[in-house]
């Protein structure tokens, strides 16, 4: 955007240095503000694709490798990155994506408990064992309660 369309100085303040410098103080402390507004869309734009592609291919490998590949982004930086905007680590995410897909399922639909494992994306032992250790119960005992 044109800072001088906002600009509230007029051009007596110029003639001096501190007249100069507060302007240019200002100018500086607007950019800073515009650059980290900008920053913060494109880290929520990111974002909105990591969690798209995690509900979208859920039922698949959806390890950090594949999502930092889908999108051009180093697995570590992206990892560090997703925890410090969200607070809650990529694993942890995909893990509370699968169980609410799974709870969802179970609640919505005739799926057999094994094809909802695999739609979420474990085997159907092991999602036994998560689901139970998440809810307390299995699910099987969740969709009859």
């Amino acid at each position: 955007s044109d800072l001088t369309a906002e600009d509230p100085y007029k051009p007596e303040q110029f003639r001096s240095v501190a007249g100069l410098k507060e302007w240019a103080i200002d100018v500086l402390e607007r950019l800073k503000a515009s650059a980290e507004a900008h920053m913060t869309d494109s880290r929520q734009d990111l974002l909105a694709k990591v969690q798209s592609y995690i509900d979208e291919y859920m039922g698949e490998d959806v390890s950090l490798q594949r999502i930092a590949d889908h999108i051009h982004f180093h697995p570590v930086y992206l990892s560090k990155l997703y925890k410090q905007e969200t607070g809650e680590t990529l694993s942890d995410y995909i893990h509370r994506r699968r169980m609410e897909k799974a709870v969802h399922l179970l609640k919505t639909t005739e799926l057999k408990i094994y094809e909802i494992a695999k739609a979420v994306g474990y085997e159907n032992t092991y999602f036994n064992k998560v689901f139970k250790k998440q809810f307390a119960v299995t699910p099987h005992e969740y969709r009859e309660g």
